[in-house]
């Protein structure tokens, strides 16, 4: 096996009304193409940063009377706040332009790639902020604030 970056091979969607895949975990690749490119083209608008679209666990401490040793049990699992960073173009925005504050979608995460067979994560959310950096030397970019649920785990189908 070979290590390899993200750079080339992840993928990156996002869907929104009649774009939303039927099966969030089996999107078909026809349902994958209909979605906006976030990751975006090397001169144009694309992606700088993600951060977030992770779980973050919890564990709930259970105190006894027999010791002073504490042990815990699972927790809730939180999917914290999640921000697309891009870089934007001076004409073409299309993922600027699907990403306005309040709306209702999904983000899909593809780290192998859209071929059939891939896995696929998939974010159903809201989008809460756009916010546009202002910086004399540095390229134009916005940072987009996602909130999302719970994912859906799956594998794109034909």
């Amino acid at each position: 096996m070979t290590r390899f970056t993200l750079p080339g091979t992840l993928g990156i969607r996002f869907f929104t009304g009649g774009t939303i895949p039927a099966a969030l975990n089996a999107p078909t690749a026809a349902e994958v193409a209909a979605g906006v490119n976030v990751v975006g083209t090397s001169d144009g608008e694309g992606l700088a940063d993600l951060q977030g679209f992770v779980s973050s666990p919890s564990v709930i401490d259970t105190p006894d009377y027999v010791s002073h040793e504490v042990g815990t049990v699972p927790g809730d699992t939180t999917f914290p706040q999640s921000t697309l960073s891009l870089y934007m173009d001076d004409t073409t925005r299309p993922v600027y332009t699907a990403m306005v504050e309040n709306t209702v979608g999904v983000v899909g995460l593809f780290f192998d790639g859209e071929a059939v067979g891939d896995e696929s994560l998939l974010f159903p959310g809201t989008v809460q902020n756009r916010r546009r950096r202002v910086a004399r030397d540095e390229a134009h970019i916005v940072d987009i604030d996602f909130a999302p649920s719970v994912p859906t785990r799956g594998t794109i189908a034909a």
